[in-house]
């Protein structure tokens, strides 16, 4: 393309004004002939055009014509390439060739041309550039155009209120708007390519499938959707009960299926079709309720009517079967009738104009009137009436209740009566009367003629008549009889068939009145309603209470008859005595404590019979117990006689009893107890006593420094408080055995004793029984013998390690000694580190027990406290210092610090406990579980490895917790680990197998921290 190309263009350009379409596009050119780029540049501007120019390697991303040359084209391909691919429009590309080339570009297959959109060679002819470039421009804007009326359309889509899916001929989604995706719980793009039908309820499938088949033949169907994560399960949904509008199966998140209309149609795409759902669950709920709602009034068990409020006289127009069973009238009777065809001679007529005035004030009414069935039976009527109006406000209806309310008048009016025969009742004081009032009160109460009342015999075969009403001689009721067996069951009320000749009615009714007997009422004219039996049940039990009460009290007279007997022949003195202190009752025993009779001192004022006592303690003391109302007792002493009387004094309305006993014997005894008590608590041995139950009554002061326990703590606790229960059972065979005739006056036993810490004490104690002609209970002397155990226990363990482990190692010391004379230098120094070995072991043990030694002896190691979780911790970092190769894990049961009784020998027991476990096992990588926890009173660690099983002498020796020459622990280690747990009060458990070992350790937990 020359120079004169560009310039002839340039020129004619002013000719083509108003000949190019689509004006205002903005063209881009990427020319690299500069003289057919300013040509082409004049002319689009000319002609209404934005042009801008771009270097081919730099193509801006908008433009809505893009102009090349064969020079640039390369260039610009990969972002024209990219743009075309991005963009939702059709984007031309004009490609300038020159004419010799043409031919060569058109049938050309290089990819770069797949960017252009038309070829216009040059030079360039006026009529062709305009007819190529209109045509572009008007490609590019009907591309935008479609491009915004598929942007419009879908916004209408996506504003749809029901959901649009469009499936392909696999029935997959290509598309869904979000009224669907809302639907389904999800999104659109997470719909595009599911399948429709897996959301569909199974048994839905088949119905979707025929409309997806036939879209235009189906019209609408209603069809099951499942949401994402639907609760229900799908094959065992029983569809929407509909009752509220809610979706069946539904959660807080709206999960549950989906009740939906769907409509399907094609779309003319190939085989797509588009399906629209409607969610109908709401008003198919609506539609649910409303036939519930009708359900409920045809089928409920009061009469409803609806009468119509616009008619002349108000008809119904409306009847339930309740309505028609109550009344005994058909529906097509009752319709079109005013309710007042229910009146009758005894309706209460202001009630009826109660009625009226409220339905012509169009308000609510609720009234109780006498109505008639069809048959002219009379009835009590429950009626409500309530007005309805519709949405204007008018009333158009007036609906009514009605409930029969017979039987719960007649029951009001029953229990009236009640009340009165139950004040009657109460006021027979024997049970023949109460059964003679209950006769007569039925007969008020229950409306029935005739009524008797049967007692059981007194060799319980039958029961016989012992009151009557309308029944001159009524019939006992033998065993066999209806009314017998009623009896035995207790049957709360039987309607049975009359034996009496005498009696008119068929059948009479029978009340229990439990053990005393049976209430009978009947008549020949009157019928047995619900009303009358409860009545009569309510009114017999308060027959069998009235008959109790009057039991009761003849008890009571029987009683106080026998107390008056009582207080003639107990051991104390008893007097009484009036506000005035004149003397109403003396008993025998007081004739033989005071000098007087019972006949002298009745009716004396007993300060007339002891005259020298007015002003004394006994004067004070009577006075001072009328005066408060409280009791009082005390000891005086009556100079007259010298005796010592121990008085209770027990203030009443009526006045003052005296209950009195002689207790000088007692006095004497209580002072050389007392002097015994002393002795005692001088004692350097702790001793105590104990009651003939067992019970601690004194301990002296080495018995509580001993123990720990508070004097008042331990006196009047069992002796199970500070032994266990094997020691209390060996003392109470040693105390019965004492008791006996044949056995020792003393008799000693060894028991283990538990401190107010949680401490074990060894203790001897001589138990022998108190002095006196009965046994009262028994003395102990004590003498803790846990130090002296302690000490034989450690050495004759370290007596055995002395001569045992010791002597071995240095028998192994002498003989690789011996074999440095005589083997070479090699071996010389195998013995050599052979020799080494053993003397670090025998140092190691002499260490290990000198640390246990010096920590188990402190002054205060018995009431010392450690956290034992934190030494457990402790322990096994050290452990995991020393045996890097093993495997030591931690577990903790407890919540914050494990204070128990203990200090730092626990720790040493703790890391031998975990070093034996590591140390014993022959595995390359030993594996070692400690676990600290916590139960009731003690705390516990236990070891666990996967080791070889611990022999079973060594456990056997531990839990015997004694060596002897014959029977031995291997190694010092458990025996220190022992007894830092017995010095502590704690105590060592072992857990043994060939899968490996568990060792617990236990101590109790410390409480005063």
């Amino acid at each position: 393309m020359g120079e004169s190309t560009g310039r002839d263009l340039a020129a004619d350009a002013p000719e083509w004004d108003g000949l190019v379409e689509a004006p205002d596009a903005t063209v881009v050119l990427a020319v690299r002939d500069s003289g057919t780029l300013g040509s082409l540049r004049s002319w689009f501007e000319a002609n209404g055009h934005d042009v801008r120019v771009a270097e081919p390697d730099a193509i801006p991303t908008e433009g809505d014509l893009f102009v090349l040359d064969q020079g640039s084209l390369r260039a610009a391909e990969p972002a024209l390439r990219e743009l075309k691919g991005d963009s939702e429009t059709f984007v031309p590309c004009l490609l300038l060739v020159e004419k010799a080339h043409g031919e060569t570009v058109a049938t050309s297959t290089d990819p770069v041309l797949d960017v252009v959109d038309d070829v216009l060679e040059t030079p360039l002819r006026r009529p062709e550039l305009r007819r190529r470039v209109g045509s572009l421009l008007r490609a590019r804007s009907a591309s935008t155009q479609l491009r915004d009326e598929r942007a419009h359309h879908q916004r209408l889509v996506e504003l749809l209120p029901a959901g649009l899916f469009v499936l392909d001929d696999e029935r997959r989604v290509t598309y869904a708007n979000a009224a669907a995706a809302n639907l389904l719980a999800t999104t659109p793009d997470d719909l595009v390519d599911a399948a429709f039908e897996a959301y569909v309820h199974p048994d839905d499938r088949e119905t979707i499938g025929g409309q997806l088949d036939a879209p235009q033949a189906c019209g609408t169907r209603q069809v099951r959707l499942l949401p994402e994560h639907c609760d229900s399960d799908p094959d065992d949904d029983p569809g929407l009960d509909g009752v509220d509008g809610e979706r069946e199966g539904d959660t807080d998140d709206g999960s549950g299926p989906v009740l939906a209309e769907t409509m399907v149609g094609a779309v003319g795409v190939d085989d797509a079709v588009q399906v629209l759902v409607r969610d109908v669950t709401a008003r198919e709920g609506r539609i649910e309720r409303l036939r519930l709602f009708e359900r409920a009034i045809a089928e409920a068990g009061i009469g409803i009517t609806i009468a119509d409020a616009q008619a002349d006289d108000e008809p119904l127009v409306f009847a339930n079967q309740g309505f028609c069973e109550l009344t005994g009238y058909d529906r097509e009777e009752a319709l079109g009738r005013n309710c007042r065809f229910l009146q009758g001679e005894a309706t209460d007529p202001d009630a009826v104009a109660e009625i009226r005035e409220a339905i012509d004030a169009e308000e609510p009414v609720s009234v109780t009137l006498r109505n008639y069935r069809a048959d002219g039976t009379a009835f009590w009527n429950e009626l409500e009436i309530t007005p309805v109006e519709d949405e204007t406000g008018e009333v158009t209806h007036f609906l009514g209740f009605q409930r029969d309310v017979t039987e719960r008048r007649e029951r009001m009016r029953l229990f009236e009566h009640l009340h009165e025969a139950t004040e009657r009742l109460q006021r027979a004081e024997t049970k023949a009367a109460v059964a003679e009032s209950a006769v007569k009160s039925v007969r008020d109460i229950l409306g029935l003629d005739v009524s008797t009342c049967w007692f059981p015999r007194e060799d319980d075969a039958g029961l016989e008549s012992v009151a009557s009403v309308g029944l001159e001689d009524p019939a006992s009721l033998e065993p066999e009889s209806a009314g017998w067996k009623a009896f035995v069951d207790r049957v709360d009320v039987l309607e049975t068939t009359t034996t009496s000749p005498h009696l008119d009615a068929e059948t009479g009714l029978l009340f229990s009145l439990g053990e005393h007997g049976l209430l009978g009422a009947a008549d020949a004219t009157k019928p047995y309603s619900e009303a009358v039996r409860d009545a009569g049940l309510a009114f017999a039990d308060h027959v069998a209470v009235s008959m109790d009460r009057a039991e009761r009290e003849a008890e009571l007279a029987e009683t106080t008859a026998e107390l008056e007997g009582t207080l003639e022949r107990i051991n104390d003195g008893f007097i009484s005595l009036n506000t005035d202190y004149d003397v109403t009752f003396v008993n025998q025993r007081a004739e033989t404590l005071l000098p007087y009779t019972a006949d002298e001192l009745e009716g004396m004022n007993l300060w007339d019979a002891f005259p020298d006592e007015v002003g004394g303690s006994f004067w004070e003391e009577y006075h001072a117990a009328l005066a408060t109302g409280d009791a009082r007792t005390f000891e005086s002493h009556y100079e007259e006689l010298d005796v010592w009387f121990e008085v209770t004094a027990y203030p009443s309305d009526d006045g003052l009893t005296l209950y009195f006993r002689d207790v000088t014997e007692a006095r004497d005894r209580k002072r050389e107890l007392r002097r015994y008590e002393t002795i005692v608590q001088t004692a350097g041995d702790p001793i105590y006593t104990l009651d003939e139950d067992g019970r601690f009554t004194s301990v002296n002061d080495a018995f509580v420094d001993l123990t720990g326990y508070d004097r008042e703590t331990v006196v009047g606790e069992h002796a199970a408080a500070v032994l266990r229960d094997e020691d209390v059972a060996t003392c109470e065979r040693v105390i019965a055995n004492l008791v006996s005739t044949g056995g020792p006056k003393r008799e000693t036993v060894e028991v283990r004793l538990e401190t107010r810490q949680g401490d074990l004490r060894h203790c001897e104690i001589a138990i022998a029984t108190l002095p006196g002609e009965t046994f009262t209970g028994t003395v102990g002397v004590l003498r803790d013998l846990t130090e002296l155990k302690d000490n034989e226990q450690r050495i004759a363990v370290l007596d055995r390690v002395l001569r045992h482990n010791l002597r071995n190692n240095m028998n192994v010391v002498a003989g690789r000694a011996s074999a440095l004379e005589n083997h070479p230098n090699e071996q010389v120094r195998e013995s050599a580190a052979a020799v080494e070995d053993a003397a670090a072991d025998v140092l190691d043990m002499a260490n290990k027990a000198r640390a246990f030694q010096q920590a188990l002896d402190h002054e205060h190691a018995a009431s010392d406290t450690v956290d034992l979780l934190a030494v457990a911790r402790a322990a096994i970092a050290h452990a995991a210092d020393a045996h890097e190769h093993a495997s030591i894990t931690l577990e903790v049961a407890v919540d914050g610090p494990l204070p128990v009784r203990g200090n730092e020998a626990v720790e040493l027991a703790l890391q031998e406990l975990v070093a034996n476990a590591v140390e014993h096992n022959p595995s390359d990588d030993p594996s070692v579980h400690v676990a600290v926890r916590r139960d009731d009173g003690e705390a516990s660690v236990v070891v666990t490895d996967d080791g070889p099983e611990i022999p079973e002498q060594e456990v056997l020796v531990m839990r015997a917790d004694v060596e002897t020459p014959l029977e031995h622990a291997s190694g010092l280690g458990l025996w220190l680990v022992r007894w830092t747990a017995s010095t502590f009060g704690g105590r060592l458990a072992f857990d043994t197998g060939p899968d490996g070992n568990a060792v617990s350790f236990f101590l109790p937990i410390a409480t005063d921290v």
